[in-house]
């Protein structure tokens, strides 16, 4: 897995589930002896291994810092020393998260092997058009090349996208999982607190939700947005861009927070707007289920009426007036909201670590019978 995904297992202190980590600390619960192996670039050593208080071991191996130069070449010094590592641990099952360094790593091994699907590789250089988004989507097509009868597929609607895209078929789903407790918020509290989280990039679309918060203070110049994300602080160009058009009372830039501060944010609001255009999953649905807190989503995102149902108002238009509509009708209606919120706290038992855990180790199990 990326080395971005252990954080929970090395003590990190964060507020948000990690689902890909979560899984393997679930796994060590069941009973089951789990190694996580990673890449970090600029190593001065080839292999570097711990143990963390979870009881996951982990291992690093060594890679190159140039990103694009490990693209190009699909990754070839660092699939070596995984493979290493590999041969000396003699596992079961390999289970590789994404369908990149990592995916084609579990496919050289010969061993059998899990691919998770997290992402559509169309779409990410779609919204990052760049020379490093189009290796990736070479070294996932070789992926795919390679093998098909072993992905899973974080939601229904990455596999369709994925299956349509990559010429794909099948596939089973198993959702993120979510660790996170519920909060104890009560309704009354907060009720002017609305946030986003999301970045400056395109796909997230927080400019459409600053185009209808304008909208929204005619109405109700009481409320207060408050925007958190990469991109999204005090002196980057977005807020540069808008923030003259609103009064501080009105609108606060976060930017980048911790997980922690961010936790003691959704603790503070009521609502949350999320105007993303992608969501090969949406964790941050499960965040504001856990969090009491009102969902407002486009149905074009793809995964929200998957992972939201009936839990949030989805909508079908990302106009200003149709954002600041949604807006203005939850944070006046408590009686609907209070219903979305009880309703999101039950979905988050179809996200529960146990559930989740027990559809990967089914998985396992078949992917081991058909390779033997």
């Amino acid at each position: 897995m990326s080395t971005q995904d252990i954080s929970r297992l090395i003590g990190a202190n964060f507020a948000h589930s990690v689902p890909v980590s979560d899984l393997a600390t679930s796994l060590v619960k069941f009973g089951h002896k789990v190694t996580v192996i990673g890449v970090i670039s600029g190593m001065s050593e080839d292999v570097q291994c711990l143990t963390t208080q979870n009881g996951v071991r982990l291992i690093y191996v060594r890679g190159r810092r140039r990103e694009k130069l490990k693209a190009i070449s699909f990754y070839s010094s660092e699939r070596k020393l995984i493979l290493r590592q590999i041969a000396l641990i003699k596992p079961d099952v390999i289970h590789a998260h994404w369908t990149y360094e990592y995916a084609l790593a579990a496919q050289d091994s010969g061993l059998p092997h899990v691919i998770t699907v997290h992402d559509e590789p169309w779409e990410i250089l779609r919204n990052f058009r760049n020379f490093y988004r189009f290796l990736r989507l070479l070294v996932a097509i070789r992926v795919r090349i390679r093998s098909s009868d072993n992905f899973s597929f974080v939601s229904d609607y990455i596999r369709t996208l994925w299956n349509q895209r990559m010429f794909g078929s099948g596939g089973i789903v198993i959702p993120n999982m979510n660790r996170l407790a519920i909060s104890d918020s009560h309704l009354s509290e907060h009720l002017g607190n609305v946030i986003t989280v999301g970045n400056d990039g395109r796909s997230k679309n927080v400019r459409s939700l600053l185009e209808a918060w304008e909208v929204v203070l005619v109405t109700n110049p009481d409320l207060h947005l408050h925007i958190v994300g990469p991109g999204l602080g005090m002196g980057d160009s977005l807020a540069k861009k808008y923030q003259h058009k609103f009064g501080a009372h009105q609108v606060t830039w976060h930017g980048s927070i911790t997980r922690g501060e961010l936790s003691d944010l959704y603790s503070r609001c009521k609502v949350l707007v999320h105007p993303s255009r992608h969501e090969s999953f949406g964790l941050i649905y499960l965040e504001a289920f856990a969090a009491n807190l009102g969902i407002i989503t486009l149905a074009k995102s793809g995964s929200a009426n998957e992972i939201v149902g009936d839990a949030g108002l989805i909508l079908d238009d990302d106009s200003p007036q149709a954002i600041s509509g949604a807006v203005l009708r939850l944070t006046s209606d408590h009686e609907l909201l209070d219903r979305l919120t009880e309703t999101g706290k039950k979905r988050l038992d179809l996200y529960s670590p146990d559930l989740v855990t027990r559809m990967y180790i089914s998985l396992y199990k078949r992917t081991v019978g058909m390779f033997k």
